[in-house]
């Protein structure tokens, strides 16, 4: 009878044998992964383009206040002859809570807001010097104007929406509209997705994370820095680096850790702005799938 010393082993099929034992988990687990990645990346792209259907919806819903504004006669009169604001104030009231916008107002050459549809609130834009904001002197230069920003009274964020308004060819002052965009975010957060739109200087300006709500994906230096506090684009935010990480697996996925948690990334730009919409997918639904199909095939 032979002892253990004695007993010869098949080398190769022992090796073999560790192999599938060990290798196979982990190559079909490779696999489910790629499958269901592919699966997760089909299913981001759609829910984003849903998101930014409703978002560029929402922004072009509003564009026609603005022009609508600039095309009264009573606003053109007077912006050029000057008198009583009262009907302007009232006109513009009017247009505000028909079309739901948060304010629109009028601005002068001068920067000056002449009148407003809150006139008759503690808090009206009448007076407000604003011409150091983009959307103004876009418009006095004879275009539309888009910006985001928060507000200087009441630090309500928003867009803001401007176009000139014009007699004969000389622009004679500005239309505005701002138009708060708070409820798209809650209806993000309550269905629980995670998204997030950021500015052109990577500033997130929409999220359904309120924890990163002026936060930036690039730090941003001193002179970044300084000409968005000249402009007052964001007033009383510090905007701190959101540290995040990001690769790319398999060749065609985007995945980013942010804190403890790993999404996978889908961005794209919205059409007619300088910002960008992305979709985070949690990846904590791929890893249990993973793990459950590989130790099914390990046992």
């Amino acid at each position: 009878m032979k002892t253990f010393n004695e007993t010869r082993f098949n080398t190769p099929a022992v090796t073999l044998g560790i192999f599938l034992l060990i290798g196979l988990p982990f190559i079909v687990g490779l696999l489910v992964q790629y499958d269901y990645l592919q699966d997760l990346e089909r299913v981001s792209n759609e829910r984003l383009t849903l998101y930014e259907m409703t978002l560029d919806s929402e922004l072009r819903k509003y564009e026609y206040l603005p022009y609508l504004i600039s095309e009264n006669g009573m606003v053109s009169t007077f912006l050029t002859q000057g008198g009583e604001g009262v009907p302007v104030n009232r006109f513009l009231k009017r247009v505000n809570t028909i079309a739901e916008s948060s304010v629109v107002y009028i601005i002068g050459t001068d920067g000056i807001v002449k009148a407003a549809s809150n006139w008759d609130r503690p808090n009206a834009f009448i007076g407000l010097d604003l011409g150091f904001r983009p959307y103004f002197t876009d418009a006095m230069k004879g275009r539309q104007g888009t910006f985001f920003g928060v507000g200087i009274t009441r630090g309500e964020p928003g867009i803001y929406i401007s176009h000139p308004i014009k007699d004969q060819d000389e622009v004679i002052g500005v239309a505005v509209a701002k138009i708060a965009l708070s409820p798209l975010e809650h209806l993000w957060k309550e269905g629980g997705e995670t998204l997030l739109v950021t500015d052109s200087n990577g500033v997130i300006v929409l999220t359904s994370r309120p924890s990163w709500k002026y936060m930036t994906l690039t730090p941003l230096d001193a002179g970044m820095l300084q000409e968005i506090h000249d402009r007052e684009h964001y007033p009383k935010y510090q905007l701190k680096h959101l540290a995040w990480h990001t690769r790319t697996r398999f060749g065609f996925v985007q995945e980013t850790t942010i804190g403890t948690e790993r999404f996978l990334l889908n961005t794209r730009g919205i059409p007619g702005t300088d910002w960008k919409i992305s979709y985070l997918t949690p990846q904590g639904p791929l890893w249990e799938r993973t793990l459950g199909v590989s130790l099914t095939t390990f046992v």
